[in-house]
């Protein structure tokens, strides 16, 4: 017992003249890095503090280990309950010692101060970090300003160059709209980084921003948005505008001011309207508040839009919010030049979501709705029908798809002819379409009718092929089938490819991604270049163009298989 006792004592004093020289040393340092201040004194008396109590913790561990040799080191870390787990030996004396509670006091008061800010040893640093910008702010002042370009230059020049500034300026804005999904797809982590550096607020703000500035831009090549404010004010003063050509109140006598301009500006004026009654409620809501005007017809798209952003923004991730909201193609389309696609993008996107948490009725209900805005939404259907609780789905899905048609049949009908006209005879920017009419050209008299069967026949199998698939397993099934469909569809105007945008973002697939970015090659057409191009109808594309577009896209195909495979192969 007299050596152990010597020995504690020798090694007690040569801690503290450890202890002595190590302060020494520390001082002495110190005086090199830091000046003879507040600053100084603060790190000398942290270090010596820390060194202190480092060489308490170490001597009561020692003489734990020498004195309570028996202690059961298994109550660590077990708080107030710990009292409890002791054994207890002799005459009912614990078997732990008064060292252990300052050992680990002493420990956690050392640990402490290591993590502070005052330590040296801390990653915080006394100097103040320089500023610097977040990528969303670089990405989200670039975009404004070329958003800004657009609203000062478009549609004010000469045919080429319009398009060349047009399409210019959104390859810019998509690069930057789509880098984090093409970081996510070369490193992991350096898209969680860029995620956890996003703030949802300065999100909203650049594309808030975005939007209020092509508000103040007028629709150029595009006058769909005449269309919308007809039916809205022909819903209110009629009941309904299904079965009625706007070429019937030419003569009319009795209406506003404004609707002349309108009825000049409508595309095939002796065609009835052709949207679903879903849209013809917001057009109806919209030329109520704000009768006639184009504006007011934005801002009740911005006030819609950013309800349904509200809600999705809290059930998707950061990087996917901030690519779909900046989405210069959603931006553009929508508030620039008019069109309502957004609303059934954003119903698709919450009756996926909805569907992906179990919550089949509201699910049954947004897609409903969407299938009520345009067709688009029917591709959706069969995949929510794989699931096991479908009874619940499908009755918020009837009862949302049918309440819109039962409400303009009540008012006087709901159409159909206008909508059996453009599909007889429309067909833009399509590809195996058009591919199709040329050998049924030679033996049949109405080739755009067999070339539909067999696109539509093509596009079954498609869709059979990619049910099974995603019913196996395969996330990515939906983005397929979309791809298929606007591959084999007669008509692809730009805009519709936001009913494949979420889809496409939380799915992703290269031909989908280039697609997007592709689409817009759709605007150069006999319309757009005017008498500078070579001799084409109004909404005909240049050979040249369509070649251009889907040869992105189908070598995008060609690299998804190729990559495909070199990834099973690595598994």
């Amino acid at each position: 017992m007299i050596h152990k006792n010597l020995k504690t004592e020798r090694s007690v004093s040569g801690r503290v003249a450890d202890i002595d020289d190590e302060k020494t040393s520390v001082l002495q340092n110190a005086k090199g890095f830091f000046p003879n201040s507040i600053e100084f004194k603060m790190h000398s008396f942290v270090r010596i503090v820390r060194i202190v109590l480092k060489a308490c913790a170490d001597l009561g561990r020692k003489t734990e280990k020498e004195f309570v040799p028996h202690f059961d080191h298994g109550i660590r870390g077990r708080g107030q309950n710990e009292i409890h787990r002791f054994r207890f030996q002799g005459k009912g004396f614990p078997r732990i010692s008064a060292f252990h509670f300052m050992n680990r006091s002493l420990h956690d008061l050392y640990n402490r101060i290591r993590q502070s800010s005052f330590s040296v040893h801390s990653k915080r640093s006394w100097k103040r970090k320089p500023f610097r910008f977040r990528f969303d702010t670089i990405a989200g002042f670039g975009s404004w300003i070329l958003y800004i370009v657009l609203f000062l230059y478009w549609g004010k020049t000469s045919g080429k160059t319009d398009l060349i500034l047009f399409l210019g300026v959104y390859v810019l804005l998509f690069a930057i709209s789509f880098y984090p999904l093409w970081k996510g797809a070369r490193r992991e982590g350096e898209a969680s980084r860029l995620e956890r550096r996003s703030k949802n607020p300065e999100i909203w703000f650049w594309g808030f921003l975005f939007r209020i500035t092509c508000i103040f831009v007028f629709p150029v090549w595009e006058d769909d948005w005449a269309r919308f404010l007809w039916d809205g004010f022909v819903t209110l003063e009629t009941g309904t505008p299904y079965g009625k050509p706007p070429s019937l109140f030419f003569l009319e006598s009795n209406l506003p001011a404004w609707s002349a301009e309108i009825l000049s500006r409508i595309n095939h004026p002796d065609v009835p309207t052709i949207y679903g009654p879903v849209l013809e409620v917001l057009f109806a809501v919209s030329a109520f508040c704000f009768p006639g005007s184009l504006f007011g017809l934005k801002i009740f798209y911005l006030g819609v839009e950013t309800g349904f952003w509200f809600f999705l923004q809290k059930h998707i991730p950061k990087k996917e919010f901030r690519i779909l909201y900046w989405c210069p193609l959603l931006v553009i389309e929508t508030f620039a030049q008019a069109h309502p696609d957004f609303l059934g993008l954003l119903l698709m996107a919450g009756a996926s979501v909805l569907h992906s948490q179990k919550k089949n009725l509201g699910s049954g209900i947004l897609l409903g709705l969407a299938c009520g805005v345009k067709t688009f939404g029917w591709i959706l259907f069969p995949f929510f029908l794989t699931d096991k609780t479908r009874i619940r789905f499908l009755f918020g899905f009837v009862s949302a798809f049918a309440l819109p048609y039962l409400f303009f049949w009540s008012r006087g009908g709901v159409g159909g002819d206008g909508l059996l006209a453009f599909l007889q005879g429309w067909e833009f920017n399509a590809s195996f379409y058009s591919l199709f009419k040329i050998p049924f050209a030679v033996f049949f008299s109405e080739p755009s009718l067999w070339a539909g069967v067999l696109c539509l026949g093509l596009w079954g199998i498609f869709g059979i092929m990619n049910i099974l698939s995603h019913k196996n397993g395969n996330t990515k099934a939906i983005s397929n089938c979309f791809l298929w469909f606007f591959l084999f569809s007669p008509v692809v105007n730009s805009w519709y490819l936001l009913w494949a945008l979420f889809h496409w973002v939380r799915y992703p697939i290269l031909p989908g991604i280039i697609f997007l970015g592709a689409v817009p090659l759709s605007y150069i057409s006999g319309r757009t270049l005017f008498a500078e191009g070579p001799q084409l109808q109004l909404y005909e594309n240049p050979i040249s163009v369509r070649i251009l577009e889907y040869s992105l896209v189908f070598l995008g195909i060609v690299v998804q298989i190729i990559w495909q495979k070199a990834q099973n192969n690595k598994q």
